[in-house]
């Protein structure tokens, strides 16, 4: 039987999670500026909830494949999302314990935070791949002769592939001042 590795809440990274030396790891809301201590036992349901993109992408996809409409898909998708959200808010953030007028430390944004984890080398080689990426959907959309929907949906892609190219260009760049 394979180890498994429990994740603990001193595990956990993101844009809106704090470790505090004093009350641990801290979920920083920032609609309400207040701050929601997590504790082992929430990790689950925490990793569980921040699935809710990938969970409502796939969701409407499924329905895609069943041959249904696709503004239905991603009407579907878009309200599975924010049902999602809607239950992380209601049902897990605002049961935590609440602390009172917590102010959130500096925290660096996510390119730096990029930077300072990734090598310059694996960053600059992400950014050859998401450029040709973009470039490689548009050429195919063109080859392919897509109409309608799905020559917009390429287009798409290729424009969000290639603004997190240069987000990533950005967080080379950085990530060289970090390496010196």
């Amino acid at each position: 039987m394979a180890n498994k590795k429990i994740i603990e809440a001193k595990d956990l990274s993101g844009l809106f999670i704090d470790h505090d030396p004093k009350r641990g790891c801290v979920y920083y809301d920032v609609f309400r500026k207040k701050g929601y201590i997590l504790t082992n036992a929430d990790v689950k349901k925490y990793n569980l909830y921040t699935l809710a993109l990938p969970l409502s992408i796939m969701a409407g996809y499924l329905l895609a494949l069943f041959g249904v409409s696709t503004w239905i898909c991603v009407a579907f998708a878009i309200v599975a999302y924010l049902g999602f959200r809607i239950m992380f808010r209601f049902k897990f953030l605002y049961n935590l314990p609440e602390i009172p007028n917590y102010t959130r430390k500096n925290k660096d944004n996510i390119l730096v935070s990029y930077a300072k984890q990734y090598g310059t080398i694996r960053l600059a080689v992400l950014t050859v791949l998401l450029a040709a990426i973009s470039v490689v959907t548009v050429l195919n959309a063109k080859v392919a002769k897509f109409e309608g929907f799905n020559l917009y949906m390429n287009y798409a892609v290729a424009v969000i592939v290639g603004i997190v190219s240069i987000l990533s260009l950005i967080a080379t760049i950085i990530s060289r001042k970090y390496k010196e």
